[in-house]
């Protein structure tokens, strides 16, 4: 199959997917983070690639890059995170339901549900938790 035939990056895509499934179900989280950080890139950045990749990093270690290409996909706005995280709104989005919140962040859909898991993780393996909080306010 040459790169010209279609479907080529499609084809590609799904083995990087495989790939980084397979290393993380035996887990080799450097491997895993290194087929997702492939499929990031062939994928365009589409959200479950940049979940993997984030949770292959922190899964390895890597806590400080997995929360930083959370912000640089944009995958994560402090201020939502933080306007987010109040038990009733993140049971409601679980639920399917949107609880209205003041504020800027006044909707957590239960797609970014595991975005925001991963962060909380993340803050509180960095001990971070302050510091954030400090710079979204």
């Amino acid at each position: 199959m040459t790169q010209d035939a279609p479907g080529y990056s499609d084809v590609v895509l799904q083995q990087l997917r495989a790939l980084t499934a397979a290393c993380r179900s035996r887990y080799q989280f450097d491997g895993a983070a290194w087929y997702a950080n492939k499929a990031v890139t062939l994928s365009a950045a589409a959200p479950r690639d940049v979940y993997a990749f984030a949770d292959a990093l922190f899964c390895g270690g890597d806590t400080a890059r997995a929360l930083r290409t959370l912000e640089i996909f944009r995958f994560l706005d402090p201020a939502a995170f933080l306007n987010a995280r109040h038990p009733a709104a993140v049971a409601a989005a679980a639920e399917g339901n949107h609880h209205r919140w003041e504020g800027s962040a006044s909707r957590v859909e239960a797609q970014w549900l595991p975005f925001f898991y991963l962060t909380a993780l993340c803050l509180k393996r960095l001990k971070a938790w302050e510091r954030w909080a400090y710079t979204c306010s």
